[in-house]
């Protein structure tokens, strides 16, 4: 299984940890730590997150973060 992380994904991201940051910078800090945590653990369990409903590929998952997709 292969992650590939493309510019979009680090421009937003970004964006989103910086927004967090602004009220609240440990909890952005801990955002970016727990979604990544959940992309390394996607090889070992691939089927953890539903299909994907943006794309028509069912190998395609969206992770949810406290129910926030």
């Amino acid at each position: 299984m292969k992650i590939i992380y493309n510019p979009i994904f680090g421009n937003e991201l970004l964006q989103i940890v910086n927004r967090i940051a602004k009220d609240k910078p440990n909890a952005s800090v801990k955002f970016a730590l727990e979604l990544e945590e959940s992309i390394l653990n996607i090889p070992i369990f691939p089927f953890k997150y539903k299909p994907s409903s943006y794309f028509d590929d069912k190998n395609v998952r969206d992770i949810t973060y406290k129910n926030i997709q």
